[in-house]
């Protein structure tokens, strides 16, 4: 109840009571996302960088992808992300609070601190990206390998919820 309670008071979740009634005991509130909170996902490719505003409940709200003429560079991508993200801020307005950013990058990355040890296809190595977009956006920035952040999602909100190993 006390953390719920913290959650609840920060805009993280909303309780709801249940619609269920006739059950023995008094019933448990039901506990969602809430609204207002929302993450930055960003996916550098070799030919484009594409920014969503996803929230808590995995609804993507807004998404854009910016085509690029040759591989971007850690320094292009950042620059990229920084411009599409105040686009994407520009149109939701303040309905959203953002609370970090994810990056899902196609090579091996240190989750530890986001750094990029080698994205054969981007052409980047040792690369601090997460240190990188957290200077310039000003939001704690977590960085992936996106294969494992899509099994992930999977898991979360897609075919993998009823399974309890995702391959």
């Amino acid at each position: 109840a006390d953390l719920v309670a913290e959650l609840t008071e920060a805009d993280l979740v909303v309780e709801e009571t249940p619609s269920e009634r006739g059950r023995v005991g008094r019933p448990s509130p039901i506990v969602r996302p809430g609204s207002i909170p929302a993450a930055i996902a960003v996916n550098p490719e070799i030919d484009a960088i594409t920014v969503a505003i996803v929230g808590l409940d995995g609804r993507v709200i807004r998404r854009e992808r910016r085509g690029v003429h040759s591989i971007p560079t850690p320094a292009a991508a950042v620059e990229i992300t920084t411009h599409l993200v105040a686009s994407l801020l520009s149109e939701v307005g303040p309905a959203h609070r953002m609370v970090g950013m994810g990056v899902a990058v196609p090579g091996l990355v240190r989750f530890a601190d986001g750094l990029v040890r080698l994205a054969p296809h981007l052409e980047w190595r040792d690369v601090p990206i997460a240190a990188m977009l957290a200077e310039a956006m000003g939001m704690p920035v977590v960085a992936a390998n996106d294969a494992h952040l899509g099994c992930l999602a999977e898991s979360a909100f897609g075919a993998g919820r009823a399974v309890d190993h995702v391959v």
